[in-house]
């Protein structure tokens, strides 16, 4: 019940950005659906996953971006920095995603020059270090928005109870999203 659940309107956000850019550039408009293809492959083949390893959760990750930086074009800008030995690690599926979704979502709302989006992972003190980091400030949630992130909560504290750290940094200028997860257990 509490798995990631793919949002409504980025599937129709995505569908009407193909439907805009096949008027525009037809290369393109194929390019995004065969990524957004792939990001649902993915996603179907990894639905009833609990566990799968960091570096396939941030390939899933860097499709979505992809499908995003089509859509926003310079307005959206990523990296990633993820050392060897953290991708190795299992985590939970559709852990990174739903912070990436959010920081777009509301990020791009309010800053009209666009965002920067930073993911980084590695291992410190024997404990995996997860951080999604982007440029914007932090927009309260509304009743009716932050179930991914409630969601992604909840399945840390039932997969990780006792040994992991969840928190968000809510700046004026960034959002600093971080995870540790310890690795004794």
């Amino acid at each position: 019940m509490l798995r990631y659940q793919i949002n409504p309107h980025f599937l129709f956000n995505t569908l009407n950005s193909v439907k805009a850019l096949m008027r525009r550039d037809a290369i393109v408009a194929e390019m995004m659906i065969t990524e957004f293809s792939e990001f649902l492959r993915y996603t179907l083949r990894h639905n009833d996953k609990t566990f799968i390893s960091l570096e396939e959760e941030i390939e899933i990750v860097k499709k979505y971006l992809l499908l995003e930086k089509l859509r926003f074009e310079n307005r959206l800008n990523y990296s990633f920095e993820n050392t060897a030995e953290s991708l190795k690690v299992p985590v939970l599926c559709f852990l990174i995603q739903p912070f990436v979704e959010n920081a777009i979502k509301h990020g791009l709302k309010n800053s009209p020059s666009g965002i920067y989006l930073s993911i980084c992972s590695f291992i410190n003190k024997n404990e995996l270090c997860i951080e999604i980091e982007n440029t914007g400030k932090w927009i309260p949630e509304s009743d009716d928005s932050g179930t991914g992130i409630r969601n992604v909560a909840d399945r840390l504290a039932t997969a990780y109870p006792g040994d992991h750290t969840f928190k968000i940094e809510k700046g004026t200028e960034r959002v600093l999203v971080s995870v540790t997860i310890n690795l004794d257990k």
